[in-house]
């Protein structure tokens, strides 16, 4: 028993010294030109990152969808159910991400065969504009979360060489959907809403 004892004891200290002497070596960082060769191999090298579209799509070099580019979108729901109500949640796993959601949506392949990427990920919300949020206001109203993705998209445009010619857009896509309020007027004794 004692053998087994100092064995451990032993292993445990070699374990120690081995940990030590490794974690002694420091790594060194990438050089810029380093950094810009990942970056390039990855596809990251724009000078703003996609995100920054949420402040301003007008922000970078790129074009909204307009009426040069051809669409041809089509969705396919691919996962979650369509239900806007308080049940259709509760059905759901204890630990899915939609379980407590006042807005809840259902994903779709978007597929554009026009668009590079020709498949994208979606959310569609299940409530409708007639319908208020779970469990929310009744003038609540379930809206989409869009995110703008960078994409290339044909254009009407024929190039020199005969074939059509491809420019970068930014996609509006949507994300999620959240719960808004929406907002009423009153002129005279006619409600309005503003959107």
């Amino acid at each position: 028993m004692d053998n087994q004892v100092a064995a451990i004891f032993l292993g445990t200290i070699l374990l120690s010294v081995v940990c030590i002497t490794e974690n002694a070596f420091v790594c060194k960082d990438l050089t810029q030109q380093m950094l810009k060769e990942l970056e390039h191999k990855l596809g990251m090298d724009s000078t703003v990152h996609e995100s920054f579209n949420m402040i301003s799509p007008s922000m970078d070099s790129f074009s909204l969808l307009s009426d040069l580019f051809i669409k041809d979108v089509r969705r396919t729901s691919i996962y979650g159910g369509r239900q806007c109500s308080t049940d259709a949640m509760n059905n759901l796993p204890g630990n899915h991400h939609l379980r407590n959601t006042s807005c809840p949506f259902h994903l779709v392949m978007n597929r554009d065969p026009n668009r590079i990427p020709a498949v994208l990920m979606e959310a569609r919300c299940n409530c409708n504009n007639d319908e208020p949020c779970i469990g929310g206001d009744v003038n609540s109203r379930c809206a989409p979360i869009k995110y703008f993705v960078r994409a290339m998209r044909k254009t009407a445009l024929c190039g020199a060489d005969g074939f059509y010619e491809y420019k970068h857009t930014l996609e509006p896509i949507s994300v999620g959907c959240t719960c808004t309020m929406e907002h009423w007027t009153y002129a005279g004794n006619l409600k309005m809403s503003l959107g």
